[in-house]
């Protein structure tokens, strides 16, 4: 495929709508547009009369590329409207997220509000870890903070699910209406990183250099292909973290933990340490919970470090090979973390 099939497969799968959509962003020049035009859809529910919106609360929870996103696209869009803006905090983030966050704070002026629950408290009280089937860690973490910061008055809450994502939303309550403007104006993947790269506020990289350098080595005479990637893509292949989510998020994939330990030792020393010794102070002789059910991080990391890197690196290969000889971009650039509830509030 050549260099000009190839741009325009990525010019965006929304067509008009997120063209449109990132003109009006780019003419607002942020929050300074005074042009008002309607709310999008709010999934099920009717929206609100126009002579109400002013009256209502407009929140927009942060956390990650996609909320931003949609904060900078909707205060273009109504710029009048009281918004906002709140991320969940458990006190576990990876310190990238707290550090783009403060510089989201200083760019765009937005007053982003902390709420949530020591997520490590709560593994103390309860003896043991969060897992699939015991996710409390989002539920008592983060959704219900959430939940008690919206209150009882009725609200507007925007949430950044994507144009181009297979999944459903929030259910609506009533007590607040969910929102998805980046769905109503047909923003995808590669729209999110346009927005995001025009404001500097790229989420952060996560650069794993043992991942890059590995991969070049196996790609030899083909590794030019790489500088023909586009600039999201490469941050997004050569990544240690899927999301900026909690530091022991057990949805993380296996060379996340390798990524982790390489990266933040000390963070994942006190992973390992809840898998060790955290879950059996009151039961010393209880059962003992991972993170990761067939493996604990230490053993795992520990022993297959290189295999894990290299397995990696053999998947990006394919992901970028797939991207020059078909076209796709088709990394699976997420975990299952995006089809649950957790989805729209951790590292979103």
């Amino acid at each position: 495929m050549n260099s000009a099939i190839r741009r325009n497969h990525y010019r965006g799968g929304a067509g008009g709508r997120q063209k449109a959509a990132l003109a009006r962003l780019h003419s607002a020049g942020g929050a300074k547009s005074r042009r008002t035009a309607s709310l999008p859809r709010a999934g099920a529910r009717s929206r609100p009369l126009q002579g109400t919106l002013s009256r209502m609360r407009h929140i927009i929870p942060i956390s990650g590329k996609d909320s931003l996103a949609t904060a900078l696209l909707q205060t273009a869009r109504d710029p009048a409207l009281p918004y906002e803006y709140v991320f969940c905090d458990t006190g576990t983030e990876l310190p990238e997220t707290y550090d783009w966050l403060k510089r989201v704070q200083e760019v765009t002026g937005f007053q982003i509000q902390r709420v949530g629950r020591s997520l490590e408290a709560l593994i103390q009280h309860y003896d043991i870890l969060p897992s699939h089937g015991r996710r409390f860690c989002t539920k008592e973490a983060k959704i219900q903070p959430l939940e008690k910061f919206y209150g009882k008055t009725g609200c507007m809450v925007y949430y950044g699910l994507r144009a181009d994502e297979n999944r459903v939303g929030v259910r609506p309550s009533d007590l607040w209406t969910p929102v998805y403007p980046l769905v109503d104006m047909g923003i995808d993947l590669r729209g999110v990183w346009v927005i995001l790269n025009r404001k500097d506020l790229l989420p952060p990289s996560y650069f794993w250099p043992s991942l890059y350098y590995r991969v070049l080595e196996l790609m030899g005479s083909r590794a030019h292909l790489i500088e023909e990637l586009e600039q999201w893509e490469q941050r997004m292949l050569f990544a240690g973290r899927t999301r900026s989510n909690c530091y022991f998020c057990f949805y993380q994939r296996v060379y996340e933990f390798a990524w982790l330990a390489e990266t933040h030792p000390d963070l994942f020393a006190k992973l390992c340490w809840f898998e060790r010794f955290g879950t059996r102070r009151r039961r010393p002789d209880s059962q003992i919970f991972t993170w990761n059910a067939r493996f604990f991080a230490d053993d795992k990391i520990g022993n297959e470090r290189r295999r894990i890197v290299d397995t990696r690196a053999r998947q990006v290969i394919q992901t970028i090979n797939n991207r020059f000889n078909r076209g796709l971009f088709d990394d699976p650039c997420d975990t299952e973390i995006a089809l649950t509830s957790c989805g729209l509030l951790c590292g979103k």
